[in-house]
């Protein structure tokens, strides 16, 4: 990501880069259009005139698609546990939430269930129908609502109890003054 302010005639960009992508040398290719510039692998600043902008873009654009990893523009999700449906219940959530709060330095934990299916009663929510709502179900376990918000286009993955594997994290949802165990996926395979 290259974010840039104008001063002057000039444009100045902060870059920053995804781990394993070098953005200096995405830069460097381009000092044609560059009037200075100066960082490391993962971050960078440089300025420009003004004019060179839209023929920096597309040089700088060009060297990106040629040089990044295929694999690199694929999110990935950390999981910190696999854990069985069967496990998660109100004393489970109660130990969870003392290592609250959650936040940018402390995120919940990430856990991934196999082989898991909904019930029959999943469906496609939201205003257009972008986010998957399923009863999640486990062997030997009993149905935990889930969320899955812009998941909507997974929905062919989860009808007719088909198996899946699911990525998600545990949060308590509170309807009309009821307060229930949620599941909030993340990823389904």
């Amino acid at each position: 990501t290259l974010v840039f302010t104008e001063s002057n005639g000039r444009l100045t960009a902060s870059a920053r880069s995804i781990k394993g992508f070098d953005i200096y040398k995405a830069i460097e290719a381009c000092t044609q259009y560059i009037e200075n510039f100066g960082g490391h692998k993962y971050a960078a600043g440089l300025t420009i005139k003004q004019e060179n902008y839209q023929a920096f873009k597309k040089a700088f654009e060009v060297q990106v698609a040629n040089t990044i990893d295929p694999k690199l523009l694929t999110n990935n999700i950390l999981v910190d546990a696999k854990l069985p449906l069967t496990e998660i219940n109100d004393k489970f959530w109660r130990i969870l939430k003392q290592f609250a709060p959650f936040g940018p330095k402390n995120m919940p934990p990430v856990f991934i269930s196999e082989s898991v299916y909904d019930t029959g009663s999943g469906k496609c929510v939201g205003e257009k129908e972008t986010h998957l709502k399923l009863n999640i179900v486990q062997k030997n376990s009993k149905a935990i609502p889930a969320i899955g918000f812009g998941l909507g286009n997974k929905f062919s993955q989860t009808v007719n109890k088909k198996t899946f594997d699911m990525v998600y994290s545990i949060d308590e949802n509170e309807w009309n003054g009821q307060k229930s165990l949620q599941l909030k996926i993340k990823d389904i395979n």
